[in-house]
């Protein structure tokens, strides 16, 4: 099972401006460089909780389609298209409205639509389930505030600690690691 992002955010969730007020950094020099941490804290912050910050397209591929697929990314806004691939390498697409997306529970999960099946046979190639969502909170301002916050504490220790170890040898600060915690998506 793998997943990809198809179209990645067009924003971060944080910007520029609040993290250099937050490092208390003026000017421009250092604009290059918050920047890349802001993209490696929400990279990291993603990987971490299994969540999408932001809107984004990513697909889900897997050898099969189960009746129940909890899916190992939140929050899922859509699920737009399942396909599987036969063993010609032609994609054949389920359609629309056989499948129903269960996103009040977490992790969401996908399942055939009431009174109907998904078919039984496998993909004719390794990872031949497609699986294509739109995922994340929305826009920018649409992330929860503790984890705007986290990836605002992130930066600020990113740009501070800048060989990238705290001295206890953890990567990732206390404080960010506690506001995280509840966004954790174990699947």
């Amino acid at each position: 099972m793998t997943l990809s992002t198809i179209t990645p955010p067009t924003e971060e969730p944080i910007d520029l401006d609040l993290v250099k007020t937050h490092v208390r950094v003026d000017g421009a020099e250092e604009d290059a460089l918050l920047q890349g941490y802001i993209a490696a804290a929400r990279a990291s912050v993603e990987a971490y909780t299994r969540r999408s910050l932001v809107t984004r397209v990513v697909e889900l591929r897997r050898d099969d389609l189960r009746s129940q697929i909890l899916l190992p990314t939140a929050p899922v806004q859509s699920v737009d298209a399942i396909s599987i691939e036969g063993v010609d390498g032609v994609d054949t697409g389920l359609a629309d409205g056989s499948w129903r997306l269960l996103d009040h529970m977490t992790p969401a999960q996908l399942v055939p639509a009431t009174g109907t099946y998904w078919p039984h046979a496998m993909a004719g190639v390794e990872g031949g389930v497609k699986i294509r969502m739109t995922v994340g909170y929305g826009a920018a301002q649409d992330v929860p505030g503790d984890l705007r916050t986290a990836l605002l504490l992130y930066v600020a220790h990113l740009y501070q600690n800048r060989e990238g170890e705290l001295p206890t040898g953890d990567r990732m600060p206390l404080t960010v690691s506690a506001l995280l915690a509840p966004h954790i998506l174990w699947v």
